[in-house]
């Protein structure tokens, strides 16, 4: 059966743990810029607004948990610039916060008018709610996310999705995946191609290993820049 694509451009750059790369050594491996355009997926919706959320400091967002426990925050920036984006979860037990290491993640690199999806690690602890807390500072970039766009295969029972990229440069791309099922966010993943051609070769499975069924997914491009 053939899933349905749905790919939201998130105009900025997210430092996923990108490290230590070589433009000599490692040239061979990064998405070079497309010729063969034949069999490509390149279905594109770009959503611009979100439903039911909430706003902090010009970020609009709203928090979904996904089966396994953890959560995703969907968001997009409402400030009139980029911007270096943490985004918190903090839990709190009978009024009293309990996890003070917090769980967090963060977007270096965020368009004004993006929209995105950051992952957030639930605590091994019990807690009556949460808050969300964001730091949020100005930061100006040259982003390549307009060029990529994604195909997808199935090979040797694998979901494959790799980057097409239509810019004249040699550019990382990293993306998480939402997936779906019935509305729902049941599970994701998140890769780069720093390494290799695609952002994930396997379909999403739970904590036992078990394949997880979806519906469709959302491609979200947490990072698109050129190698130097």
């Amino acid at each position: 059966m053939k899933k349905k694509i749905l790919v939201i451009l998130l105009i900025g750059l997210v430092m996923i743990g990108i490290t230590g790369c070589n433009s000599n050594d490692n040239s061979k491996d990064i998405n070079k810029p497309s010729d063969n355009k034949e069999n490509q997926t390149k279905t594109i919706s770009a959503i611009t607004s979100l439903s039911g959320t909430e706003e902090i400091d010009g970020i609009e967002y709203k928090v979904e948990k996904i089966e396994d426990g953890d959560y995703i925050m969907f968001i997009k920036n409402n400030n009139s610039t980029g911007v270096r984006l943490f985004a918190y979860l903090l839990f709190y037990k009978d009024g009293d916060e309990i996890d003070h290491r917090q769980s967090q993640n963060n977007i270096d690199y965020f368009a004004p008018g993006a929209v995105g999806a950051i992952h957030l690690k639930d605590i091994n602890y019990d807690y009556n709610y949460y808050k969300v807390r964001f730091d949020v500072q100005e930061n100006k970039y040259e982003d390549y996310s307009k060029y990529i766009t994604f195909k997808e295969e199935v090979k040797n029972d694998k979901l494959i999705i790799s980057p097409i990229n239509d810019s004249n440069e040699e550019v990382v791309v990293g993306a998480y995946v939402i997936f779906y099922k019935n509305n729902k966010v049941v599970a994701y993943s998140s890769g780069n191609n720093a390494f290799g051609d695609y952002i994930i070769n396997s379909y999403p499975k739970d904590k036992d290993g078990n394949r997880i069924e979806y519906d469709n997914y959302e491609i979200y491009i947490d990072s698109a820049y050129k190698l130097d």
